[in-house]
């Protein structure tokens, strides 16, 4: 002790062993009382709140990402969204991109994102093939 008086660093680890107590106190009555009520639902209730939650989800994602996007340039997409990106040469690569592919469409990224980009994909392509052909099968 110093002059009656515990050193600085003495009283900080007291207070923060006295945090840490209080904490971990929090956490198991707040843990108890998640099990509490979990353990006196049965499953089909216990079911119906995972499906209540994932339907809360689902919903949240729907109302601030569209399914797929409308066409935009891949500079001006992705320049602005990697714009802090610090490795060197990042940038350069999405003017590479850029200059292989015209533009990009944004999808919905919930775990369909391939398979929705790459039907989606599909499915114009074959729009645009059967567009084309139609004008030389009309001319038969």
């Amino acid at each position: 002790r110093l002059g009656g008086r515990e050193p600085p660093q003495r009283r900080a680890m007291e207070e923060d062993e006295e945090m840490q107590r209080a904490l971990a106190a929090s956490l198991e009555s707040s843990q108890e009382g998640a099990e509490g009520k979990l353990g006196s639902m049965s499953a089909q209730e216990q079911d119906q709140l995972t499906i209540n939650q994932m339907n809360e989800i689902v919903a949240s994602i729907a109302s601030s990402q569209a399914m797929v996007g409308s066409l935009v340039g891949v500079s001006e997409a992705l320049s602005s969204e990697y714009a802090a990106n610090p490795q060197r040469g990042f940038a350069s690569g999405i003017g590479h991109l850029a200059e292989k592919y015209g533009a990009m469409r944004r999808v919905r990224r919930d775990g369909n994102c391939f398979y929705r980009g790459f039907l989606y994909r599909y499915l114009e392509s074959l729009v645009a093939a059967q567009s084309g052909s139609a004008g030389v099968t009309a001319g038969l």
